[in-house]
């Protein structure tokens, strides 16, 4: 079975976002169910994006764990302690790709990834 990753994107979110739907289009592109998760209230641009890639999209994290890949973004706007069960509970393949501006160390921690993403 594939191990899944987390990977972690901080700095400028929307860069961190760009990051976050490339990685969506190729696993979209290669028959995995991706969800996106939008903890901000400025979530009806990103959702229309994520309509057309024909990916699910909630504020709640609950349904996650059934999808390939999940994408949490302004994880600032998150319960600490809500991510971090989160990730504990995750399914062994599931990619789980974390966006904000800043996370708790044990989220770091528990990243297989950590990048931060700016511009030049």
């Amino acid at each position: 079975m594939k191990t899944g990753y987390t990977h972690v994107y901080t700095g400028e979110n929307w860069r961190s976002l760009d990051t976050a739907f490339g990685m969506a289009a190729r696993a979209c592109g290669a028959g995995f169910s991706v969800c996106f998760y939008n903890f901000s209230d400025s979530a009806a641009h990103f959702n229309a994006f994520a309509q057309r890639l024909q990916i699910d999209s909630f504020q709640d994290i609950g349904n996650a764990t059934q999808h390939d890949m999940a994408i949490l973004y302004n994880c600032d706007f998150l319960d600490a302690d809500a991510l971090k069960n989160f990730l504990a509970r995750k399914p062994q393949h599931q990619e789980v790709v974390l966006c904000g501006k800043a996370f708790d160390e044990e989220i770091l921690a528990m990243a297989d990834l950590i990048s931060k993403v700016g511009a030049l």
